[in-house]
């Protein structure tokens, strides 16, 4: 979004959830093809592989960024980092942590959930939100 500042101003709006018209008409330009939109962004060709996408879920952000992994990785070992779950003020067993990385939360509903495990390689960029 550096070098697109009408692109950024957008998403900007679209965070407090203020977008006008034309950021819709923006957005619209810019949707991802697939079986039900044929005309939209190849994300395959060009430099396309690289643009931000927004989403509607994080099992979406999920699939697109492992997707984007496997495919930047190609040259090099693709890494998972698994998360390091706490509860309370206590680390978790082996064990407990081991159950949690096999769970299936691809239908969870909680609107801030984060992903058991991130697939990572030398030199991906990642944008880290404290």
């Amino acid at each position: 979004m550096k070098g697109d500042s009408e692109y950024g101003n957008a998403v900007s709006r679209l965070r407090v959830r203020k977008c006008t018209l034309e950021d819709l008409e923006l957005f619209n330009t810019r949707v991802i093809k697939s079986a039900n939109y044929i005309n939209g962004v190849n994300m395959t060709t060009g430099d396309n592989h690289q643009v931000v996408a927004i989403v509607a879920t994080n099992a979406v952000r999920e699939v697109l960024n492992t997707k984007r992994a496997e495919a930047s990785s190609l040259a090099q070992s693709l890494v998972l980092a698994n998360a390091l779950d706490k509860c309370s003020h206590k680390s978790l067993m082996l064990s407990d942590h081991l159950q949690l990385i096999q769970l299936d939360f691809s239908s969870a509903k909680a609107s801030c959930s984060l992903p058991g495990c991130i697939p990572l390689y030398v030199g991906m960029p990642v944008i880290l939100r404290v």
